[in-house]
């Protein structure tokens, strides 16, 4: 057998004893929700010379830090954010890698302390010294210094602004996608919200990159298909189980942000065919109160086990399950 057509044989070979590749689903496929995560994540550089520190308390307030390039940025918490007076640090981001194919340059700041929660929602203003045009803006949120980046939906804004709601801190920013489809599902965030919110985001981005974003026929198909990503999330929640308290706050924590995202994008009761979380948070209920009285009992903290039982409530009510 002639050496070129052995070498073939040998190759078709490999080919066909090679096991197949694993199938990665795509964000309209539910099992995407549920599969392991898979992170961007970016290398965000501090611009320690342009960070600017805030006191502000439960009155709110609102204060601006300025890029080295002329990019600004500009934070506000509302009134009621926060329950006692907090050290806030703006840091704009002097420079990014590991942006996907597709995005950049990148204008963004890191938001601190770390891990900051606001009891009403904040939200980064930014104003690029270079303007952006809608169509071809793509939004970003991440953890510490560029970790587990998701896609951001921003708020609607006057002018070359970009507004970005915040409700706990790590950062987020705007970079420039030059094509429609940047392909974000190759990535899983580590949070069942965060893929939602990602997904939503970029339905956003691609609508409005190919101008598909005004009119009624557009706002139906977007609500339509946004109802699906926040049902896949809920999905999500209901199939897990619930075997400490640590599992009930994160799933009520995930399931009220996916509540927020709906109505954010305005996602209509009858698009979103809600499944009936009530008997999820009956067992988680039935899971967590148990620990708390016994926590109770051990230390004597009847507030903390009263204020347990009214953010319950209050998380219930916000989710359409009050009686």
């Amino acid at each position: 057998m002639p050496a070129l057509l052995r070498l073939l044989v040998i190759s078709l070979g490999f080919v066909l004893a090679a096991p197949a590749r694993a199938e990665v689903p795509r964000w309209d496929d539910p099992a995407w929700y549920a599969a392991p995560p898979a992170p961007l994540d970016l290398t965000l550089t501090p611009d320690m010379g342009h960070a600017v520190a805030s006191y502000i308390g439960p009155e709110g307030g609102t204060f601006s830090a300025t890029a080295a390039n002329g990019d600004v940025f500009t934070l506000t918490v509302p009134e009621g954010a926060l329950f006692t007076e907090t050290r806030i640090t703006l840091i704009p981001v002097a420079a990014a890698e590991g942006l996907p194919e597709g995005a950049g340059p990148f204008s963004g700041a890191i938001l601190q302390p770390e891990g900051l929660g606001l009891a009403r929602t904040g939200w980064l203003e930014i104003t690029p010294a270079t303007a952006i045009p809608q169509t071809s803006r793509a939004l970003w949120g991440f953890y510490g210094t560029g970790q587990d980046a998701r896609g951001e939906i921003s708020l609607p804004a006057a002018g070359d602004r970009i507004v970005i709601p915040i409700d706990h801190f790590s950062g987020a920013g705007v970079s420039i996608a030059d094509r429609i489809n940047l392909q974000l599902d190759r990535w899983r965030q580590r949070s069942v919200e965060d893929r939602v919110h990602s997904q939503l985001a970029e339905l956003i981005r691609q609508s409005k990159a190919s101008g598909n974003w005004d009119g009624e026929e557009s706002a139906e198909a977007f609500g339509r298909d946004a109802a699906r990503v926040i049902q896949h999330g809920w999905r999500v929640i209901a199939s897990r189980p619930a075997a400490t308290c640590a599992d009930v706050k994160g799933a009520m924590h995930t399931a009220l942000g996916l509540e927020r995202n709906g109505q954010l994008l305005g996602v209509s009761d009858e698009n979103l065919g809600r499944l009936d979380m009530r008997a999820t948070f009956e067992r988680y209920w039935s899971v967590c109160f148990p620990e708390e009285i016994e926590l109770c009992l051990r230390t004597g903290d009847l507030p903390a086990l009263v204020q347990f039982a009214l953010t319950f409530e209050r998380q219930r009510q916000l989710i359409g399950l009050g009686e």
